[in-house]
This record gives C-alpha cells, sequence and structure tokens, in this order.
C-alpha cells in the first residue's frame, strides 16, 4: 500500500475519467464511471438516475475500499491466483478481493487523501465521498470475507491488455 502522503495526492492529481457506462439495475438506471491513474490506482463510481452516489470502490494498488449506501464500507485485498490449462499457452487467471475482517482505518484515510486530490471528479460527488470516509468505517466487523470481482474489472483488464 501507498503510505506517503505526497504519492496519495499524486494519484488523486492524476486520477481521470476514463469511462461512463448506463446500465439497468432491479429497473433503476445506474451509471458507473471509470476513473484511472497510472500510478496504480482505480475508482469506480456508482450513480442513480437522480445522481446521487449509491457505490463507489477504490482500488490503490490492490488495497479496496468499497463503499454503498446499505452496508457501509469494507475494505480488503485483490487475490489473483493462476490456473494452468492444458493445451492453453497461458494461464488462466481469476481474481478475487478478500475482504478485511475489521475495516481498515488506514485504508479509509487513504482514499480520502486521494479524493481531496482529485479535482476531475465532481464537486459534490468528491465532497460527499469525503464525507463519508471522515466519517470513517470504524471497526465494523464485515460480513463477507472473500467475492469473485466484479465483470466491469474483468472487462476493463481485458480491455486494458488488448
Amino acid at each position: 500500500m501507498i503510505t506517503t502522503e505526497y504519492q496519495l495526492e499524486e494519484i488523486g492529481r492524476t486520477l481521470t475519467e476514463r469511462a461512463v457506462d448506463v446500465y439497468q439495475m432491479d429497473g433503476i438506471e445506474i451509471v458507473s464511471r471509470w476513473y484511472h491513474s497510472s500510478n496504480d490506482c482505480d475508482l469506480m463510481v456508482w450513480l442513480d438516475g437522480d445522481n446521487l452516489l449509491v457505490r463507489f470502490q477504490f482500488n490503490i494498488s490492490g488495497q479496496i475500499v468499497d463503499w454503498n449506501k446499505h452496508s457501509g464500507f469494507r475494505t480488503g485485498l485483490i487475490v489473483e491466483t493462476e490456473y494452468s490449462n492444458t493445451g492453453a499457452s497461458e494461464a488462466l487467471t481469476s481474481e478475487t478481493i478478500s475482504y478485511d475482517k475489521l475495516v481498515s482505518g488506514g485504508a479509509i484515510r487513504a482514499a480520502a487523501q486521494v479524493l481531496l486530490a482529485a479535482r476531475e471528479i465532481r464537486a459534490p460527488w468528491r465532497e460527499k465521498m469525503v464525507r463519508l470516509l471522515s466519517s470513517g468505517g470504524g471497526n465494523r466487523v464485515t460480513t463477507v470475507s472473500r467475492e469473485s470481482r466484479t465483470r466491469f474489472w474483468s472487462r476493463l483488464k481485458h480491455w486494458m491488455a488488448g
């Protein structure tokens, strides 16, 4: 995990919007926005039809900070597992998120520092995320310990690799 304040600010300054996607979920239109920094950071922001924040997820050097309006914060790490595939020229890779048993205050503070410097993110969304992060996740126990990465991340990885 990146620890210096300067590095976190640099990530925030270089975070730029790369894609916007719209889809239906339970009859509600959801807009997802992907922000990326070449300094090993991705931020996904999900908004409802009224442009209200419903979820965001940071990936800062493999450290995950995930918030949604229904269950609050979770933190964790990306775990990659390689599987050999006989007859294939490359091994298959599966990514999962291993969530912490307790929400990591350090990960929450790092995400807040990145956002404070992220001027490309619209002010109302950035300010809302900073407020949520500043209220912290406490040391709330998470209920999910492992989860597959979302379909978006696998599409993104395939798109970036070409």
